[in-house]
């Protein structure tokens, strides 16, 4: 039981912020339809202003000195927890080494928490502080949920350490093979699966979504030789395609709108006339 915990809070403040945003969207491009749609639900406007409290103060524990977004607002102060003394073996240390009750009196985190949030929302933290969060919390990780392996896979992949990355991702696309944590025989862990995914896309193939981009930054690992995949993207049909030497994306459907494309920091517009992208690891098209 904690307060102020970073991922709810910032997640909570990024809701209001993206509903405000639809609001404002609807308000301009599709009037009639939002006045249904407030009506429908008994909207008053006044709600926006309560929002606007909600975003602009809100507790983001964030830490100056060190740069780091904390877990949330006493974590920082609980007793450090030696992990190799405490999770000696392969069990869980929740309710084996530890009693559950009192893991909040130290500064062990079950799976991603920070790491995960900046998954999520990459465009709110810097490079650096990705680095510092890991550097942080990764060694006071228990990983002791079959989520915890695939956020840790994307985001080593996202900060370019890329032997990190894929050992996290072997472990994911083996857990239930290996019975990593000693449960398989309760059930296989189908999250994990949805995660292992998301290591590949998230992580190696570097796929980002914000405001205006689609963003595809590839990290292959050196063991692979190619990765292909398709994604629904506002709806339009893309394959994307990389190996050690390119990386191609294919409009296979579209919708009619023109798609803003970074491919590595390299800016480009698929549409129906222009509907292939070929980039090669040097970066000529």
């Amino acid at each position: 039981i904690v307060n102020n915990n970073l991922y709810t809070n910032m997640m909570a403040q990024q809701n209001l912020i993206l509903a405000k945003n639809l609001i404002r969207l609807m308000k301009e491009k599709y009037p009639s339809e939002w006045e249904r749609l407030k009506n429908k639900v008994s909207f008053s406007e006044e709600e926006i202003s309560k929002w606007d409290d909600i975003i602009e103060n809100i507790t983001i524990c964030y830490n100056v000195e060190l740069d780091l977004y904390e877990e949330d607002d006493m974590y920082l102060s609980r007793v450090p927890l030696d992990m190799n003394k405490a999770k000696p073996t392969a069990k869980r240390i929740i309710d084996s080494t530890i009693p559950y009750e009192a893991l909040m009196l130290y500064q062990v985190t079950k799976q991603a928490d920070v790491l995960h949030l900046m998954k999520n929302l990459h465009w709110r933290f810097t490079h650096q502080q990705k680095v510092n969060a890991w550097k942080y919390y990764v060694p006071k990780t228990c990983f002791d949920s079959s989520l915890a392996f695939s956020i840790h896979a994307v985001m080593a992949a996202q900060i370019d350490l890329q032997e990190e990355a894929y050992n996290y991702f072997k472990v994911c696309a083996n857990f239930d093979i290996r019975n990593v944590l000693l449960n398989t025989v309760s059930g296989l862990h189908f999250a994990n699966f949805g995660g292992t995914w998301q290591a590949v896309v998230f992580g190696f193939a570097g796929l980002q979504v914000d405001e205006y981009h689609l963003k595809i930054s590839p990290n292959l690992p050196r063991a692979w030789k190619s990765i292909s995949f398709h994604i629904w993207y506002r709806g339009n049909l893309l394959k994307i395609y990389f190996s050690q030497e390119s990386t191609e994306v294919y409009l296979k459907h579209a919708n009619g709108k023109d798609i803003c494309l970074k491919v590595s920091d390299t800016e480009f517009i698929l549409n129906e006339s222009n509907n292939h992208i070929k980039l090669s690891i040097n970066g000529d098209e």
